[in-house]
């Protein structure tokens, strides 16, 4: 399998990312493109193993960034298959320096019916960038990751499966300080009707602006199909959580921490489907006291996130869907450095797809925010963070056609 794809990206010229500003008319950057090229190369070996390259490169002025990686998937028989990656990066940047960085995953599995197990290595150097035309969340550490669970399998008319398992993580910068532990300790029964059951308890370390925090929890998930028409899935849990970004001067603390969702799944009938979610984060204080005294300071933030979805499928090529979602910040200004916001957004799309690559689509996007304008009316306008959201900050409609062209 061969994959290309090339890129004149205009963008950086017109826009400074650094700080989020137009490129002034004296800036030697201005009007400058970025080139983007990108190749993958792919070859199946045996039943279910593959090796690949990829190569990714981006030039902008001065400014290159080349990243060369080798991975390999391997079926080793039927329950142990072995994946591994090894990727370097080179960097030139505007001022001339060089940076260089490698990056490297090995993975170990076992599947079976009754044990599963894997244990994985990862390691990023501080200097490797694959993030110009990709996402890499962190950099400069050492990750060991362990995972082990056993199922007994009675097979009853109820009882279907149980059995424990048991998570581990370890995570160390180039300095061997260690920066993340992590283990949780499950256990699942699964039931008749898709039903499933699990109950946790998890125990962490985390090392955030040069403070070590201990943070735990427990909780339980749950999810299930009684009926065909009817399905839902969901989790709970209590413990301990950072505020990682405290405001009013404070450093970083622990706090009480919530956090639940639930999604239910409704098909009353073949063609219409609803599927209506809900998603809950809390942070408190641990005692009135800490670290701001006083009842009214109880709350760091709660955050509530509902979305309602609707799918009608006219026929087997047409189909209509309609979302309604609802976030809401309600942060404390006094310990969180964060605004109290609220949005309503709004996105219907009808498609009608013959096949997968030939395709009409007509959609419709709106979105509304809890900003009303200051009491300054001089120029620029000031916005606050009040109220219900009523003010409409963004409205699209668009229209996409493709077509396939077989040879």
């Amino acid at each position: 399998a061969l994959g290309l794809l090339a890129i004149d990206d205009r963008e950086p010229g017109i826009v400074n990312r650094e700080n989020d500003a137009s490129r002034p008319l004296g800036d030697p950057l201005r009007g400058l493109r970025a080139g983007v090229g990108v190749v993958r190369l792919q070859r199946e070996l045996g039943n279910q193993s593959n090796v690949g390259v990829l190569v990714t490169s981006r030039d902008f002025a001065a400014e290159s960034n080349r990243v060369y990686s080798f991975d390999t998937h391997l079926k080793l028989n039927s329950n142990w298959a072995f994946t591994g990656q090894l990727a370097d990066s080179q960097t030139r940047t505007q001022i001339g320096s060089h940076p260089h960085g490698i990056a490297g995953l090995a993975e170990i599995e076992h599947s079976g019916r009754h044990f599963t197990y894997s244990t994985s290595y990862e390691d990023r150097s501080p200097n490797f960038d694959g993030n110009q035309l990709g996402f890499i969340q962190r950099t400069d550490i050492r990750q060991i990751t362990n995972y082990v669970s056993y199922l007994w399998r009675p097979e009853g008319e109820r009882l279907l499966s149980f059995g424990p398992s048991l998570t581990v993580l370890g995570n160390w910068n180039r300095q061997k300080q260690l920066q993340d532990f992590y283990s949780q300790t499950g256990f699942t029964m699964a039931m008749a009707g898709s039903t499933q059951i699990q109950f946790f308890h998890s125990q962490a370390y985390e090392l955030f602006d040069a403070i070590g925090f201990h943070k735990f929890s427990n909780g339980v998930s749950f999810s299930g199909q009684p009926r065909q028409w009817f399905g839902y899935m969901g989790t709970y849990s209590r413990g301990t959580d950072i505020n990682y970004f405290p405001g009013n001067n404070l450093t970083p603390f622990l706090g009480k921490s919530t956090q639940a969702s639930f999604d239910l799944t409704l098909r009353p009938t073949q063609r219409l489907r609803f599927d209506e979610i809900y998603i809950y984060s809390r942070l408190g204080l641990r005692r009135p006291s800490e670290p701001v005294a006083g009842e009214s300071f109880q709350n760091v933030f709660n955050s509530h996130l509902l979305r309602w979805k609707v799918n009608y499928q006219f026929t087997k090529a047409l189909s209509l869907r309609g979302i309604l979602d609802y976030d809401a910040v309600l942060s404390n200004p006094e310990l969180i450095a964060q605004d109290r916001t609220k949005n309503i957004a709004t996105n219907i799309l009808l498609a009608y797809q013959l096949n997968p690559g030939t395709a009409f689509y007509a959609g419709y996007i709106d979105g509304y925010e809890n900003l009303a304008l200051g009491p300054d009316s001089t120029m620029p306008r000031t916005f606050l963070r009040t109220g219900p959201p009523t003010r409409l900050t963004g409205r699209q409609f668009f229209v996409k056609v493709s077509y396939l062209l077989r040879f």
